[in-house]
C-alpha cells in the first residue's frame, strides 16, 4: 500500500509537472537534480550539506568516510541521517523527505545519488561553500 501511495505521488508530479509542487507534500529524492529553491527552504535543505545513508548500504561504507574526511578538511559540518536509525527516519518523516537510493547527498538543493570519488565530492561541496 505504501509503495502504491509513493508511486501515485511520483506519477502526479510527472503528469502535472514538477513546478506544481504542493507545500507540505512529500519530497522524493529519486534522481540527480536540483530541488526548487522554495521547496528546498521549506524542507530545511537550503544552505547545507545533508547526507542520507544506511549502515546496511555497501556504497555508503565508502561514501560516508570520504564525506567525513572532507568535512574535516573543509572545517565544516554536514548533517547525516541513517535510514536504518529510527530517530533519523523520524526527522526525515517530519520533513516529508524520502529517498529511494543511498547514499544521497544534498548540497544546497542539488541532489547527488551514489558514490563519487573524494575529489568530486570535494569539488561540488567546496564550490557551494565558496559561493558568495
Amino acid at each position: 500500500m505504501r509503495k502504491l501511495i509513493i508511486l501515485l505521488i511520483i506519477l502526479t508530479f510527472f503528469i502535472s509537472g514538477c513546478n506544481k509542487y504542493i507545500p507540505g507534500s512529500l519530497l522524493v529524492l529519486n534522481e540527480e537534480k536540483t530541488i526548487f529553491k522554495d521547496i528546498c527552504v521549506e524542507k530545511q535543505l537550503a544552505g547545507k550539506v545533508v547526507v542520507l545513508h544506511s549502515k546496511y548500504c555497501g556504497a555508503c561504507k565508502v561514501a560516508v568516510p570520504r564525506l567525513k574526511e572532507i568535512e574535516q578538511e573543509l572545517n565544516t559540518q554536514f548533517e547525516y541521517y541513517d535510514l536504518a536509525v529510527e530517530s533519523d527516519m523520524g526527522k526525515l518523516n517530519q520533513l516529508q523527505i524520502k529517498t529511494q537510493y543511498t547514499p544521497t547527498v544534498v548540497v544546497n538543493c542539488k541532489v547527488y545519488i551514489g558514490t563519487y570519488p573524494k575529489e568530486d565530492y570535494k569539488k561540488f561541496i567546496g564550490d557551494f561553500l565558496n559561493e558568495d
